[in-house]
């Protein structure tokens, strides 16, 4: 590995599994101190756990302070915590169903990058990548309107928030990831519709976490020093259709 980001500061939400845990993974190989924020215990060797749920802006900004006690500053931060719910219509959805999904998929988001911009301005360097996803872009295959909502709006806080960061040297840039195969995919797709999806998908495969990876580590490298506000659509050539 090349140590591209020796003595960096990472924070992974959603780092204890799937797409997080790949970031997380390779973060650390590449010289990183990566500090993984999710309610179970981190499973990559290295990774700082950091339990919290994202949806409390209370424990966000405990969270927030602990790592910045322990590393001094940040210089990375990957939304990747998600939740995802089966697909149903809008008038099934229950208020609390509706909360708990935008609370992870939304509300975490915000709220860890309240936590920790004010740091790499001060600092007048950080990068942001925040995980939306292809319901974000068109429409959910197989979650409901609360998700594709959630995801959506990652879109425009990752837009506001970049115009605001970038005099400040901060980068903020959003992925929109097709179907990746993860535990939550597993747990909440029929083997059955996940082929079917495959099959119409020009590439002819599913997404993997390392798929993943590879985009967020450029976007957080100085490699793409001059991209910022932007979605990067990865699934497949399925949004070609």
């Amino acid at each position: 590995m090349s140590g591209e980001f020796d003595g960096q500061v990472a924070v992974i939400t959603g780092g204890a599994g799937g797409m997080g845990a790949e970031v997380a993974a390779r973060l650390l190989a590449e010289g990183a101190r990566v500090f993984c924020v999710d309610l179970a215990q981190p499973k990559v060797d290295g990774a700082v756990g950091v339990p919290c749920d994202i949806s409390d802006p209370s424990a966000v900004c405990q969270a927030g302070e602990y790592v910045l006690e322990q590393a001094g500053r940040v210089d990375h931060l990957v939304n990747a915590a998600g939740l995802v719910s089966t697909t149903r219509p809008v008038e099934a959805i229950s208020d609390e169903e509706w909360k708990r999904l935008l609370g992870v998929n939304l509300d975490g988001a915000f709220y860890w990058t309240r936590a920790v911009i004010p740091a790499m301005k001060e600092q007048g360097r950080g990068k942001i990548v925040n995980v939306s996803s292809r319901a974000g872009r068109t429409l959910g295959n197989f979650a409901g309107a609360h998700y594709a909502a959630a995801k959506a709006a990652i879109l425009g806080l990752t837009r506001q928030v970049a115009l605001e960061a970038a005099p400040h040297g901060v980068y903020v840039n959003a992925i929109a990831p097709g179907l990746v195969r993860t535990p939550m995919l597993s747990g909440s797709v029929a083997d059955e519709r996940v082929e079917e999806f495959r099959l119409a998908t020009p590439l002819r495969r599913i997404g993997t976490p390392s798929d993943i990876a590879d985009l967020v580590l450029f976007l957080l490298s100085p490699k793409s020093d001059f991209i910022t506000g932007a979605t990067v659509d990865i699934n497949g050539g399925d949004l070609i259709l």
